[in-house]
Formats: structure tokens, sequence, C-alpha cells
């Protein structure tokens, strides 16, 4: 079971990257992308379950633009 959490968790991680670079300049969203990974690192894990990858991503992206 706990594998399958981390699996999960990791493609959650993807499918949010994947937006960080779908909607931000390509010479911005390396470094997005690089926050967003450590931005989600230290989340515990029970507080992903039932989150979109769209609400996950519009939270770093917003936390990315406030420290901007």
């Amino acid at each position: 079971m706990l594998a399958n959490a981390k699996e999960q968790r990791a493609e959650t991680l993807e499918r949010v990257v994947q937006l960080v670079r779908e909607n931000r300049p390509a010479d911005a969203a390396a470094m997005i992308e690089r926050f967003t990974r450590r931005y989600y690192q230290s989340v515990p894990r029970h507080d992903l379950p039932g989150r979109s990858a769209e609400e996950l991503c519009g939270a770093a992206l917003a936390h990315w633009e406030f420290i901007q």
C-alpha cells in the first residue's frame, strides 16, 4: 500500500509539472518546475490525495508568483 501511495504521489507530481511546462514560458518553466518539485517534496502524503493536479499546480504557481 505504501508503494502505491508513493507511486500515486509521483504520478500526481508529474501531472503538476506537466501543467507548469504547458502554462509557463519555456525559459521560466525549468526554474518553476524545480521550485514545484521542492515545494511538494515536504508536503505530508495525506495532504495530496483528493486534490487535482490543476489545484496543486495553481497553489505552487501562486506561491511562486508571490515570492517573485
